[in-house]
């Protein structure tokens, strides 16, 4: 993934996501399964930021059914980056169960960072779906948890999100208080 964020940093990623074809090709003539699903996911991505979000979504459907097979740890994350691209296609349901899902084994493993990125992730997505009290309880949890881990910068930034929510919630309170007071004079 770190070779993608500087392919990513440099508009390359259609490169990126021609040596990732080859590097598909490498685990699976080698029989490397695990390669091979760490591939799939990173190609995911490649297509995600190219804006191909249906290959995308192809992809991390691959890595997961890998993920699954083998047992290993990755399931969780490609679950999350496969929340993300359907919160880009606009498909708000399939991102929150693909989320919650990512939530859960975040959870069961005690993964505190992973668990904290995707409570992010779900509320974000409530707040686009204007569940704001929804988004509130998401990025609290995830806002302590980021302290409990000790990482202050995305605290600040979930506590950031708090008051953006916080504030659209007190808006929205208000603009129905103003509403009931001018039909009362009416």
């Amino acid at each position: 993934v770190q070779r993608l964020a500087v392919y990513s940093s440099l508009d390359e990623a259609q490169r990126a996501l021609g040596h990732l074809t080859q590097t598909l090709s490498l685990h699976r003539a080698l029989g490397d399964r695990y390669g091979e699903a760490v591939t799939l996911t990173d190609i995911g991505w490649a297509g995600a930021t190219l804006g191909e979000g249906q290959k995308a979504l192809e992809h991390y459907t691959q890595a997961l059914s890998i993920h699954r097979a083998l047992e290993i740890s990755e399931e969780a994350a490609t679950l999350n980056n496969s929340g993300l691209v359907y919160v880009a296609l606009g498909e708000n349901q399939k991102a929150v169960e693909h989320l919650t899902q990512a939530l859960s084994i975040h959870r069961a493993s005690g993964n505190r960072h992973g668990e904290a990125t995707t409570l992010t992730n779900v509320g974000g997505v409530h707040s686009t779906l204007g569940e704001k009290q929804k988004a509130l309880e998401y990025f609290t949890q995830a806002r302590d948890l980021y302290r409990a881990i000790g990482d202050s910068v995305r605290e600040a930034r979930m506590s950031s999100k708090i008051g953006e929510v916080s504030s659209a919630l007190g808006r929205n309170i208000s603009d129905r208080g103003e509403k009931q007071k001018r039909s009362r004079r009416r």
